[in-house]
């Protein structure tokens, strides 16, 4: 727009939004589920349509167009509402759309299988199986033991848009102390202020440490003959607070 004022010119730039409206203007819809969201406008137009890759429109000359679907079953999908305005080129608004996917369970074992059984010392990896999840970026998963969290992984740097199975790992490299130690595993995904909070908690996860094998020699003489004489500990399980003492087998050699 120009203005003449005196012998001077003033340009004045004006930036109109689309004349149109969304209701709602962002939607979290989990997969499977039906979607449907109005495109509305005030304005004289030669039609107004959605584009989409599953339940597109033509324009219509209407002032308020729906898009819905069912089921929706498409993870990627961008859906935009146009209109070709009577005064002005055509314009588009994009529809925020997350599509959601989250497990009703989830699972948590070790890399020295469901048992339970460690040897201290020994460094294991804990793993928390979390199926058919997306988006993975909105993730957190947090690990306990006992009441207290020791760690919260999130995920917020990948970029899939379809589900995924993930498995973070929680390293840990138990020590007699630990025997008895109860872990679990919570997946959380929020999707606020669009879509729903979610939160699942694996059942709990106990450990039974075991020490190591020890051995232990030693030499003592009988009639003028060096013996050894070795005790050979089978691998007992590790007290809570002490080392309980094991029975033992002696073996005599020369």
């Amino acid at each position: 727009q120009k203005r003449n004022l005196g012998n001077s010119r003033v340009f004045i730039c004006v930036h109109a939004s689309c004349p149109i409206e969304l209701s709602p203007s962002s939607v979290a819809v989990r997969y499977g589920d039906p979607v449907s969201v109005n495109c509305s406008t005030t304005v004289s137009h030669h039609g107004i349509g959605w584009e989409a890759s599953y339940g597109g429109t033509g324009a219509e000359e209407v002032n308020q167009l729906s898009w819905t679907l069912e089921n929706l079953t498409e993870w990627d999908i961008s859906p935009s509402c146009f209109i070709n305005p009577a005064d002005s080129e055509q314009c588009m608004e994009n529809l925020k759309i997350v599509v959601y996917t989250f497990p009703e369970k989830i699972q948590i074992s070790s890399s020295n299988g469901s048992n339970g059984q460690m040897t201290e010392g020994k460094e294991y990896d804990i793993i928390c199986e979390i199926p058919n999840i997306a988006p993975v970026q909105n993730l957190t998963v947090k690990w306990y033991k006992g009441d207290r969290i020791i760690k919260s992984d999130t995920f917020e740097n990948t970029t899939f848009k379809h589900s995924v199975n993930a498995s973070p790992r929680l390293s840990f490299k138990p020590s007699r102390q630990d025997s008895g130690a109860r872990f679990r595993c919570e997946a959380q995904m929020d999707l606020r202020p669009v879509g729903p909070h979610f939160n699942v908690s694996s059942k709990e996860y106990n450990i039974t440490v075991f020490c190591k094998y020890i051995l232990n020699y030693c030499t003592y003489h009988l009639l003028g003959y060096s013996h050894i004489l070795k005790f050979c500990l089978r691998t007992p399980r590790c007290a809570s607070t002490a080392l309980k003492t094991p029975n033992s087998t002696r073996i005599m050699g020369m």
